[in-house]
């Protein structure tokens, strides 16, 4: 079985979606289809079932999802561990849900070009392990929110953009031209999973605007599965304003909470023993928000004070 027809299936399993899944991998969408359609013939079995709200996964496909991203995760590691038996360095950036927006390809693309002579392995952070894996410094660097400062990492902030509620497609909210966060507290709430720093946790579930009290909260492990939650089970969720064009094919609007302070996207990697890349990823990061930010709607720079 094909490692590339596995990450092109775990893409669009995840995007549910094939136009965003090919805009992710940079392939045309009939390529990704045919790549698909040839999978499904490999296994005898149909992995996806197209809707009006996207596509959905079949039975064959919760299975495959589960061990395509395992048997990924592993082809990962052997690679690394080979290229490091040779001498070549790799560097491994996790992304944590396309944080950085429209910059992230422009960003890594311009690393890739300044240092060829790394090899650089990009990886979708599963949120259920927090930032474990950056600590750990399995992640070299990671693309993220960074609400607040940790002692563990240290956090580059790129730039800000406001915060949104999702709602699933017709909620009374989404007439309103923005909201306080007031108007959700009392709605059913998915976010990010416990293994989160308390203090980011306390932000994603709105702890100030609850008067202390953390509420209790469905929790989703990748944005796929946090949009799901909203569309099909009829929960909000608060996130920054670039997952606007993730929610499209999930039938879910949004509407800005505008009493929510923006956390900004960052570069994050470990204090302890960072690799010597890290900072290096980190200023061109910082470079390429500063030339590119016009291509984040409503995105502003984050400058010294």
């Amino acid at each position: 079985m094909d490692l590339r027809r596995l990450e092109q299936f775990v893409a669009v399993a995840e995007a549910r979606s094939f136009s965003l899944a090919a805009q992710q991998l940079y392939v045309t969408q009939p390529a990704l289809s045919r790549a698909i359609a040839a999978l499904e013939r490999e296994l005898d079995t149909s992995l996806f079932v197209r809707g009006p709200k996207g596509v959905q996964l079949t039975p064959a496909g919760y299975a495959l999802r589960e061990s395509a991203q395992r048997i990924l995760m592993d082809a990962a590691n052997l690679e690394s561990a080979v290229k490091r038996a040779t001498g070549r360095p790799t560097f491994r950036i996790a992304n944590y849900g396309s944080i950085v927006a429209g910059l992230t390809h422009t960003t890594i693309a311009e690393f890739v070009r300044l240092h060829p002579e790394v090899d650089v392995q990009v990886v979708d952070a599963d949120f259920a392990r927090g930032i474990e894996p950056i600590v750990s410094g399995e992640y070299d660097v990671a693309l993220l929110r960074a609400p607040t400062g940790l002692p563990t990492l240290e956090a580059v902030p790129l730039f800000y953009e406001p915060m949104r509620a999702l709602l699933p497609t017709g909620h009374r909210l989404t007439r309103e031209k923005s909201i306080r966060y007031q108007d959700i507290a009392d709605l059913p709430l998915v976010t990010f999973p416990p293994p989160i720093p308390q203090q980011w946790g306390d932000y994603w579930l709105g702890v100030e605007h609850r008067s202390g009290q953390r509420p209790s909260a469905v929790y989703a492990r990748t944005p796929a599965e946090l949009l799901n939650a909203v569309a099909y089970r009829n929960l909000v969720a608060v996130l920054p304003e670039y997952v606007d064009k993730l929610s499209d094919s999930y039938g879910i609007e949004s509407v800005e909470v505008s009493d929510m302070e923006p956390v900004p996207a960052a570069v994050a990697y470990q204090t302890a023993a960072p690799s010597p890349l890290a900072p290096v990823f980190a200023a061109i990061a910082v470079d390429v928000a500063r030339r590119e930010v016009k291509q984040i709607p409503h995105g502003s720079l984050v400058t010294a004070s």
